[in-house]
């Protein structure tokens, strides 16, 4: 009987050791220094102290190199938004609640050679071990990075804690600025064209000149080039050179241009033939209405007989 009692006085006493070794600790990590966002600067000793067990509380560190001599520039990036999320968690409740660390290789070199760390920024979430948010003594959790943005780890810790993470972004003045500035230029030019070339915005020649070479290209194949990147030319099975490859799945870079400049010169004959030669005189006119017609069934010619290179079983031709 005696013994069951002074075993329970024992643990009591524990336990009360263990509530005064509790705002101890507490009052330690006080003292360790910390930047304006909350961010306490680590070395091998307050690391210790912060990570060790008991915890009644949460910890996150991260370990990077931010020195120039190491050339981290995925360290450097991180930076500014480690710092963003640990001010933001300032302005919380119950900051005490989690404990933002980071640790500098410079600092701390033998943490890095202790848990095998070789590459940074390396993220360590430490769990509460006490308390009623505890965890029990399971050691740190690594946290996987997906970006180097504040708002993928603010999601992981408050996952972790059970309670919103925020982040607080300042304005972007600059950048509205020059959204600004930009959208007034654009405006101020939009105009300056408007009225000093309206007329040529609204000639109806120059627009009907970029339709004509708009659906030239697309007819043409430009877009199928662009998005297949064909050979310029090809060899044939002799060694000779192709300008048209057959089959209709198939299309190299010179054969398109080929067709491009035969589409644009049956093309350029029908809208001749049509609005320019009615209003020359007569000589002129039927010389010119022999040539070009003649020059628009060449041409033609040439896109039929192209066409059965392409599909080997038309049957029809007309001078080729």
């Amino acid at each position: 009987m005696k013994k069951g009692t002074a075993l329970t006085l024992l643990i009591c006493l524990c336990a009360l050791l263990g509530c005064f070794a509790n705002p101890e600790k507490l009052s330690q990590l006080e003292s360790l220094p910390a930047n304006s966002n909350g961010v306490i600067q680590l070395n091998g000793a307050s690391f210790e102290l912060l990570t060790s067990a008991p915890r009644d509380y949460a910890a996150v560190v991260v370990l990077t190199a931010l020195g120039p001599e190491f050339g981290c520039a995925a360290c450097g990036h991180f930076d500014p938004n480690y710092q963003l999320l640990s001010k933001g968690w300032l302005s919380t409740k119950n900051p005490e609640q989690l404990y933002f660390g980071q640790l500098d290789v410079a600092l701390g070199r033998e943490v890095f050679l202790k848990l095998g760390i070789n590459s940074a920024p390396y993220i360590l979430y430490y769990p509460p071990t006490d308390g009623p948010h505890a965890k029990g003594d399971q050691g740190p959790i690594v946290y996987s990075f997906r970006s180097f943005q504040a708002e993928p780890l603010a999601d992981f810790l408050s996952q972790q804690l059970g309670i919103e993470v925020p982040i607080y972004r300042p304005v972007d003045w600059y950048g509205h600025g020059l959204k600004l500035l930009a959208t007034v230029a654009v405006i101020l030019f939009a105009y300056f064209v408007i009225t000093r070339f309206r007329l040529i915005l609204a000639s109806n020649g120059i627009w009907a000149s970029i339709s004509l070479v708009i659906i030239l290209m697309m007819t043409s194949g430009h877009m199928w080039n662009q998005i297949r990147g064909p050979p310029y030319v090809v060899q044939g099975p002799k060694g000779e050179t192709q300008y048209v490859v057959p089959g209709q799945m198939q299309q190299i870079g010179i054969e398109s241009q080929i067709i491009t400049v035969l589409y644009a010169v049956c093309t350029v004959s029908i809208l001749l033939l049509t609005l320019h030669i009615p209003k020359m005189s007569e000589l002129k006119q039927r010389l010119s209405v022999i040539f070009f017609i003649a020059l628009l069934l060449l041409s033609f010619s040439a896109v039929i007989y192209m066409f059965r290179i392409k599909s080997g079983g038309y049957p029809f031709r007309l001078i080729f």
